[in-house]
Formats: C-alpha cells, sequence, structure tokens
C-alpha cells in the first residue's frame, strides 16, 4: 500500500468516526475521495436527512410534543434550512399549533396554527400544513425538531398524520435570502369590485396587494440562474371588513410579485383560503415561485397578501371580497440556483387565479378523469449526470375548488411520484357539504437524502410528478388550478 493511499485511509477512519449523522460515502477507487458527489475537502459539512412519520401522532394538550427529531453535527459555521411539509386532523376542535425547533428554539421558524373551532362543527376537517426555518449556526450540535401542541387559546386534541415530513438540508455554500414578520401585519383589506371605479379581472396588472416580504438577489453566475421562492405562515380573521354581509369573511390570497410585476401561471402558484366560518378563520397558508435570471441580472420578489378577485370575468355575478385578515410568523425563502432546478405545471397565463381544470368526475364528464384515482397535474423529466449527487429537494403545491350541488364529502390527497413511485409527505384536505365550495391549499415534500425513507437519484433520466386523488362518492367536476405546481433544486 502506497503512502499516499495509506494516507486516505486514516483520513476516511478520522472522518467516519466524527460525522456519526452526515449521509456519506466514499469512492475508494477515485484518486478523489466524494461525500455524496463532492470531494471531501469541499464538504462533509453538507449533510441531507429527510425524516418521515409512518404513523399517525396523538397530540393531547398545550405540552409541546416531538413529532419528528433529528440531532446533526456541524464542524464550521453552516446554514440550516429545515421545511416540513404534512397533514392534520382534530379530535374534539382544538387549535393545532405546529413550529420547528432548533436546540429548543422556535425563533427561527414559521407557524402552523389552524383552529378548527373557529369554523362550524364538523366542517373543517384534514388539512396540509408547511413549515420553514432557516439559521445560520456556528460549529456544534443540533436537535432539530417538529414540535406539536394544541394552542393555549384553545386545548382540546388533535393528530399529525402519517407521512408528514422533515428535511433538512446544511450547506454552507447555499445560496439564500430569507425574510421575516417580526409581527403581525396590519389588517389585509384590499377593495377588487367596487364599480365603476374598481372591477379587478383575470388578467389585469393592478391586481391590489399589500407587500409583506422582499428579497433581491442577484445572479453572479456565468450562466443563467433560477431564484426559487417559498413563502409559508398563517393568518387569522381581524375585522369586520367593508361592510359586507359576511363581516370580513372570505378569501385570502397569497402571491409573489416579481420586479413589481405580476406572475404567470407558470412562474408561480398561488396560496389561498377561505376565511370563513363554514370553514375556519385562521389556518397555514403557502405558495411557491421560479424566475430565470441572466448573469448579472437581478430580481426583487415581494411577498404580497391580498383576495381572490370575483370581477365581471369569472363567469358569476361579480361581488367583492370582504375578506379582512392579519398575517403572522411567516417567512420567504429565495434561493439562486444554476445547477439542476426548475418548475413545471402552468400555461403561462398573465396574473390569472381562476385557470381551473377538472381533475374528478363520477358523473362521466367528457374530458375529466374518474375520482377515486390518482391524476398527475404536472410532470417534469430531469436528467442526473455522472459525479452528482442525486440530492434535491421538491415541492408540489395545489389549490382545489369543488362546491357543485352533485359534490359529496370528499378527501383530496396531494403528492409526488417519481418514475412512477410515491415519495415524499402527502398533504390532505378534506371537504364537508354543506360548505364544500370553501377553497384551500395543498402542499407536499421530498428530499431525496440518503435515508430509510428517501434515496439519492440514479444517473440517468427520471420522471418527476405531481399527482393529486379526489376521494369522493359524488362529484361532478372537481378542480385544480393550471399553475406552478412543482418546483425543485439541488446542491451541487
Amino acid at each position: 500500500m502506497n503512502s499516499h493511499f495509506k494516507s486516505k485511509i486514516i483520513f476516511i477512519l478520522f472522518f467516519v468516526a466524527n460525522l456519526v449523522n452526515a449521509d456519506c460515502f466514499f469512492d475508494f477507487n477515485s484518486e478523489n475521495i466524494f461525500v455524496n458527489g463532492f470531494e471531501v475537502d469541499e464538504i462533509c459539512e453538507k449533510q441531507f436527512y429527510f425524516e418521515l412519520l409512518n404513523s399517525d401522532k396523538n397530540i393531547s394538550g398545550t405540552s409541546k410534543q416531538t413529532v419528528i427529531q433529528k440531532t446533526v453535527s456541524v464542524t464550521s459555521q453552516s446554514k440550516l434550512l429545515i421545511i416540513s411539509d404534512g397533514r392534520f386532523f382534530p379530535t374534539n376542535g382544538p387549535a393545532g399549533y405546529l413550529r420547528i425547533e432548533i436546540n429548543g428554539d422556535d425563533q427561527y421558524s414559521t407557524v402552523a396554527l389552524h383552529d378548527w373551532s373557529t369554523g362550524t362543527t364538523g366542517l373543517s376537517g384534514q388539512h396540509s400544513f408547511n413549515l420553514m426555518a432557516y439559521r445560520v449556526v456556528p460549529a456544534g450540535t443540533y436537535t432539530i425538531t417538529l414540535i406539536a401542541s394544541a394552542h393555549p387559546s384553545n386545548n382540546g386534541n388533535f393528530v399529525v398524520g402519517s407521512k408528514s415530513a422533515l428535511s433538512i438540508m446544511i450547506d454552507p455554500s447555499l445560496k439564500i435570502l430569507t425574510e421575516s414578520l417580526i409581527s403581525d401585519s396590519n389588517n389585509i383589506q384590499v377593495t377588487t369590485y367596487n364599480p365603476p371605479q374598481i372591477d379587478i379581472n383575470e388578467g389585469d396588472s393592478n391586481r391590489p396587494f399589500v407587500e409583506l416580504l422582499a428579497n433581491t438577489i442577484q445572479n453572479n453566475n456565468s450562466s443563467i440562474s433560477n431564484v426559487l421562492s417559498y413563502i409559508g405562515g398563517r393568518v387569522y380573521q381581524s375585522c369586520t371588513g367593508n361592510g359586507g354581509n359576511l363581516g370580513g369573511q372570505g378569501d385570502a390570497l397569497w402571491g409573489f410579485w416579481a420586479n413589481n410585476t405580476c406572475p404567470t401561471t407558470s412562474e408561480a402558484s398561488w396560496g389561498a383560503n377561505d376565511i370563513y366560518q363554514g370553514a375556519e378563520l385562521q389556518t397555514s397558508m403557502y405558495a411557491h415561485s421560479i424566475h430565470s435570471l441572466n448573469p448579472q441580472q437581478s430580481l426583487n420578489i415581494k411577498f404580497g397578501a391580498s383576495e381572490l378577485a370575483f370581477g365581471s370575468n369569472v363567469g358569476i355575478p361579480p361581488f367583492e371580497n370582504d375578506v379582512c385578515y392579519k398575517v403572522a410568523n411567516t417567512k420567504m425563502v429565495s434561493i439562486l440556483n444554476n445547477n439542476i432546478s426548475g418548475g413545471a405545471g402552468g400555461n403561462n397565463i398573465f396574473c390569472s387565479t381562476f385557470t381551473f381544470e377538472c381533475v374528478a368526475t363520477t358523473l362521466g364528464l367528457v374530458g375529466c378523469p374518474n375520482a377515486n384515482t390518482d391524476v398527475t397535474i404536472a410532470s417534469k423529466t430531469i436528467s442526473i449526470p455522472t459525479n452528482h449527487s442525486g440530492i434535491l429537494f421538491f415541492s408540489a403545491k395545489s389549490r382545489i375548488q369543488a362546491g357543485e350541488p352533485e359534490d359529496s364529502d370528499m378527501s383530496i390527497s396531494l403528492g409526488i411520484k417519481i418514475d412512477g413511485l410515491k415519495v415524499g409527505s402527502l398533504g390532505v384536505q378534506q371537504l364537508f357539504v354543506p360548505e364544500i365550495a370553501s377553497t384551500r391549499t395543498l402542499t407536499a415534500s421530498y428530499l431525496s437524502a440518503v435515508g430509510p425513507n428517501s434515496s439519492p437519484l440514479s444517473v440517468g433520466n427520471h420522471l418527476i410528478e405531481v399527482y393529486v386523488n379526489v376521494n369522493a362518492i359524488s362529484t361532478k367536476h372537481t378542480s385544480v388550478p393550471n399553475e406552478l405546481h412543482l418546483t425543485y433544486f439541488d446542491f451541487d
């Protein structure tokens, strides 16, 4: 054994002994030692974990309870990006309260807070949740925990559903910008229909919004790069509105404005939730976007809070959305990626929220898939090159809309498939008659890390799909909008 190779063996043994939690592999036949596809002198500060809840977790009372937990160690200053997607549902109508802790501290996390007591009893069922946390940490050991409890404002019991997940991404080189609300926003109370002065329609560039957070990011790479942005947090009804008959209730809308321009449906999803006594008056919301930047080009990306507009061209009698709400515990994360990243879904229609397409029927409608089957709503084939780690983060988001007289109670699932196999977390939304028309948003995600519930993508092509499944005895044409359903990025 030559001294050069012997020194590598000694180094590897030392490295393995000191990186118990790192997902590292070594290529003994290479002149270079690789860890997750990177040379050792660049990484094993990079670590990736996908932790999946394999059975339902009952949550009782206001004491903190651990849902998922992972302890990691870093040897130098590192960036921790943590994203959790999943589902939760009530046992006896509490306020379900979820957040991420880093060494017992939840100040870096968004909050998912859903109050099942504020809606009509029995009509606010299972919901999706999304959480994000970001922190730059010095060398040390960190315990990352998905925490759940009933909120003190409304004690009780609920369940965090199986296939909820926690993705942990530790990457010192990650190009990331984050902004967070430091306190609850002012009332969000815009006007979208007050003729003849105001009549906001699909495709109008003057859709009103309240700017809450903004990131400006520049592409200093020599090639085209993508900016992927994510928002997540919570909303709650906060005033009685503008005198409408719903007293400040209605459909809240979240979105992105890039360089002060409303997005196309291929650039961003919209987050929407009916803040309504027949649904819920407090819940979590989220959305994602993708924009391409040329070298040296910059992008100002804004998170705007607004409302769904029911103007004169949406196919129903127009009316003013009377919703009045506040935004709280919310974060926006923007990531610059010039390697493998992208999105899928959307038909490139400007500033439109009602691009709905049927995904489920029990009545045999032509062109509409049968209910109770997986329906692909977005897909993308990606190619993993040689010497790539195969580790990527995938985000899926979509809204759901039902509400016809033929519609029964239903349960809608949102998930991700890779090469035909279901992976990652599962988002679920239940809808109940007679309030089945209340719009909601679902979310799911997957990190293709080494682990018992995940694995890196192999070299070659892979088909990524976002699917929905509408489980219903009867439905006429339950629909989702044709907008950005999938985003993804790597770490190489």
